[in-house]
């Protein structure tokens, strides 16, 4: 198996092929037959959906969805009635409620507020702040540091 992983919809593919067990690595044998690898220090009280990871001391708060294709690095949080749907979430990342990311790469350390939709390729960088009510689609790029205000950007 090779894939050049270099544009964010590729490194997303070769992430979906590792879960779905398509090719042989680690991961997938952490995952084992049932699709889901959960480390012992990861808080679940909401949904999560196989294939599925969900790394070290990260937490998914109750009536959140955590579904398919999804990877949560260590330390992620994801707040009530959130969701994440085939999504790369890197370490330390916070998830506000009410707020959806699908099919998107986000850095370690961003801060994403209540009530905002990350989706369609958007790529956040380490670091980046989203406020409260911002909407970024359609591959949108955030570079590392970045600070968004409340409702800045509905895109």
């Amino acid at each position: 198996y090779w894939l050049d992983i270099g544009t964010p919809d590729r490194y997303l593919k070769a992430t979906y092929d590792i879960l779905e067990g398509k090719v042989r690595t680690e991961v997938g044998q952490e995952l084992g037959g049932h699709g889901l690898a959960l480390v012992d220090e990861a808080t679940v009280e909401g949904r999560v959906v196989a294939p599925v990871m969900v790394g070290a001391g990260s937490s998914v708060a109750p009536r959140a969805l955590v579904g398919d294709r999804s990877v949560l690095g260590a330390g992620v949080t994801i707040g009530e009635q959130a969701r994440v749907e085939a999504s790369v979430l890197l370490d330390g990342v916070a998830v506000g409620a009410w707020t959806t990311i699908a099919s998107s790469i986000v850095g370690p350390g961003v801060s994403i507020g209540d009530h905002c939709r990350i989706e369609g390729g958007v790529v956040l960088g380490e670091g980046v702040k989203i406020g409260f009510g911002n909407t970024l689609a359609a591959g949108a790029r955030i570079f590392p540091g970045v600070e968004l205000p409340d409702g800045a950007i509905l895109f």
